[in-house]
């Protein structure tokens, strides 16, 4: 089964995202905004509980959060993203990670 927070990292990425990571019991800066899947992927498995933030230059150069999803590794893998923003950007990502694995179910 596909993981969640390694969805999450290659459709922020393929979206035009750079990726953030922080621990959500510290709020440490994990990893930098990056656009390296494996910088934020390694950034996310550092420690168990984590927000990975979706952030985008403005106009002024300064980071914008575009979305935040608090992902938790634990016993499930598919189901590591216990939480996100309630905006349109979080919502389609959910909505696509929901297609890819039910594609994947009925394909297997």
């Amino acid at each position: 089964m596909r993981q969640a927070y390694l969805h999450n990292i290659k459709h922020g990425i393929a979206n035009g995202y750079h990726i953030a990571i922080q621990c959500a019991e510290e709020g440490d800066i994990l990893q930098k905004a990056t656009t390296s899947y494996n910088l934020a992927k390694e950034g996310v498995e550092s420690t168990g509980l984590v927000n990975i933030i979706w952030c985008k230059r403005n106009d002024e150069d300064k980071w914008k959060i575009e979305a935040n999803f608090l992902a938790i590794l634990g016993e499930a893998p598919e189901e590591t993203i216990a939480d996100y923003s309630c905006n349109e950007i979080a919502e389609e990502w959910a909505s696509a990670y929901d297609r890819a694995i039910y594609s994947n179910h009925y394909e297997q």
